[in-house]
């Protein structure tokens, strides 16, 4: 085997290395939901309510929010496992962790704040009501 075979051989494998490093992110890494976040919103006006079950299907039976400001050790706390965010979740937005017997199941980052921010069983309805400047949804677990 000549030199240039070598030199071939070493920089195809060099690139399959650094093309398997660059999946690794270390963690979960929450991905945007539009259809998810468009189900949520349309439920922020007083007397509209839906199941969380029924927007995010799946064998899920706890779902964790996380509001802006939320640090990663925070939330990696909470999952027990590594994410994949920044040292401080910074929004705009929520996270959520939908975990199925403590592993996590789905996460999630929806494009504004309208959950509040809590861990939740599968029984999660979530309610439009009116606050004050505003709607905000109303979570009820049951």
């Amino acid at each position: 085997m000549g030199t240039t075979d070598v030199l071939k051989r070493f920089a195809a494998s060099s690139l399959l290395v650094l093309s398997l490093a660059g999946c690794a992110t270390g963690g979960a890494e929450p991905e945007r939901d539009q259809a998810l976040y468009d189900q949520v919103n349309s439920l922020t006006q007083p007397g509209r309510e839906r199941a969380m079950r029924e927007m995010q299907p799946g064998s899920w039976d706890t779902v964790h929010v996380f509001e802006e400001y939320t640090s990663k050790e925070e939330v990696q706390a909470k999952v027990h496992s590594e994410v994949d965010i920044e040292d401080y979740y910074a929004g705009p937005g929520q996270l959520l962790f939908f975990m199925h017997n403590g592993e996590i199941f789905r996460a999630v980052e929806l494009n504004a704040s309208r959950i509040p921010g809590g861990t939740y069983s599968s029984n999660l309805v979530l309610r439009g009501s009116s606050t004050p400047g505003g709607v905000r949804l109303e979570a009820v677990d049951s």
